[in-house]
């Protein structure tokens, strides 16, 4: 019974202590997102392409160049001296066009935001499950320093007990052999802690990132599958960027109607004469009979395209939803019942009560104590996957 209490005192500890310092800590998490959406290079390359195809939009809206002709002829007829011509001409499209120009650009400009949008979240959904694979190892990390060291102090007794012929080599090389498996394990995953650090700097830009919280984010309301699958929809960037440039086509189609009336040209005519002068105005317009064949059929095409497309994206993203719902409800009460069957039973307490007092073998024992510490491990990874299910759930919300 006295070692009982040395092997249960450094758990008792680390439960009191975690609590603790969960109830005076804040999940750094959101802090975290919060800096990589400021400093990951890929947002920030994404975001200047992004201003440049707002200046796209823009090219190509403005009147063309004036065209100015100055001729000067020698030697006329009649002995009237030479003959100077200028011309000063301005085309433009018909007025009704540049209106419409205007509002395909607007709707590609605005069509930019959507495309930030989709990329931020995808690379802070990826940094979100790197923090939550992070708080699921750094968890498993205390739990292992634990078990590391009731497993140096049940070595030491089975040590002392065979110094004083009590016990026997073969109990001491089993739990050497528990001792060694427990400290490969926890350099493993320090390793892997190392690399998801790593990660996340990469993500941040190269600025260093330390994640140690052992505290997932709140679970926020969830509510029915079906007033959540509508919220995602409404607040999808992807949706939104379709129906945009379905909007973009049918926009084209009414500018392709406008160009497809005449272009207008305006300008001032100048004849100079040796005794006389000429002034007049120029007017000009050209018959569109070829130019835009096919635009505004190529536009129509595109646009019920993009009805088709957006049919597709719904199905596709209304199963997928369902499929991360469907993971949720599932994870949701298997965790309940390994909390409430983890909660009810001590398995240390108990399989060292059953060796102090000789019910099982010192291999029985570490089988069996194996066999809870998988259980636990379980636990910790289906806790895990339940909050990357709903940090794929609420997505919408990075």
């Amino acid at each position: 019974m006295k070692y009982k209490n040395i092997i249960i005192l450094p758990v008792l500890i680390l439960i009191i202590f975690t609590s603790y310092s969960e109830s005076l800590s804040q999940s750094s998490l959101d802090h975290t997102l919060d800096e990589i959406s400021k400093n990951n290079k890929s947002l920030i390359a994404n975001n200047q392409y992004l201003q440049s195809k707002k200046l796209e939009s823009r090219v190509g809206n403005s009147l063309y160049n004036p065209f100015v002709e100055i001729t000067n002829l020698f030697g006329a007829a009649d002995n009237q001296g030479d003959q100077t011509e200028i011309k000063v001409i301005q085309s433009f499209d018909f007025p009704t066009s540049y209106g419409k120009r205007n509002k395909v650009a607007d709707l590609k400009i605005s069509q930019t935001a959507y495309e930030q949008d989709i990329l931020r979240q995808d690379i802070l959904l990826e940094a979100k499950f790197t923090c939550i694979e992070l708080i699921y190892l750094n968890k498993k990390k205390k739990l292992l320093l634990s078990r590391t060291e009731s497993m140096k102090t049940l070595l030491d007794l089975f040590q002392i007990k065979m110094d004083k012929g009590e016990g026997n080599i073969l109990d001491v090389n089993k739990a050497k052999i528990n001792l060694l498996n427990s400290n490969s394990e926890l350099l493993v995953l320090e390793n892997k802690i190392n690399e998801l650090n790593q990660k996340l700097t990469e993500l941040n830009g190269g600025n260093k990132i330390v994640f140690n919280d052992t505290l997932y984010p709140v679970v926020p309301v969830i509510p029915d599958f079906a007033d959540l699958e509508r919220t995602i929809e409404n607040a999808d960037p992807h949706r939104k960027f379709i129906i945009q440039e379905k909007q973009i086509y049918q926009s084209q189609v009414e500018l392709s109607k406008a160009l497809s009336l005449p272009k207008l040209e305006l300008g001032y005519y100048y004849l100079g004469l040796t005794n006389q002068n000429f002034n007049g105005i120029h007017l000009g317009f050209s018959l569109p009979l070829w130019e835009n064949n096919y635009r505004s059929d190529f536009y129509r095409s595109r646009s019920l395209s993009s009805d088709l497309e957006l049919e597709s994206h719904d199905n596709e993203h209304f199963y997928e939803i369902k499929k991360q719902y469907d993971q949720y409800e599932v994870l949701k009460n298997v965790l309940n019942e390994y909390q409430l069957t983890l909660e009810s039973i001590n398995s240390e307490e108990l399989l060292l009560n059953a060796l102090n007092f000789g019910e099982i073998s010192i291999l029985e024992y570490f089988v069996e104590l194996s066999f809870y510490y998988t259980s636990v491990d379980k636990y910790l990874e289906m806790d895990m996957e339940y909050n990357k299910v709903l940090a794929e759930l609420f997505k919408y919300q990075l």
